[in-house]
């Protein structure tokens, strides 16, 4: 059987969307706000994609 391998893109908005801050707008682990801002600036269509995958999610 073939396993799909998740493309860059892919773990990068998982990254992001597992170290994203609560609704309150506080990380659940410290370490996270930094990482979190260190992806998302170095990937901002994938934080953009991260972003709009939570509205739709939260909506």
């Amino acid at each position: 059987m073939l396993e799909r391998r998740a493309g860059l893109e892919e773990i990068v908005i998982g990254a992001l969307m597992t170290t994203r801050p609560n609704s309150e707008g506080h990380f659940p682990i410290p370490d996270f706000a930094h990482l979190h801002a260190n992806i998302a600036a170095a990937y901002p269509a994938c934080a953009a994609q991260a972003r709009a995958r939570l509205a739709a999610l939260c909506a």
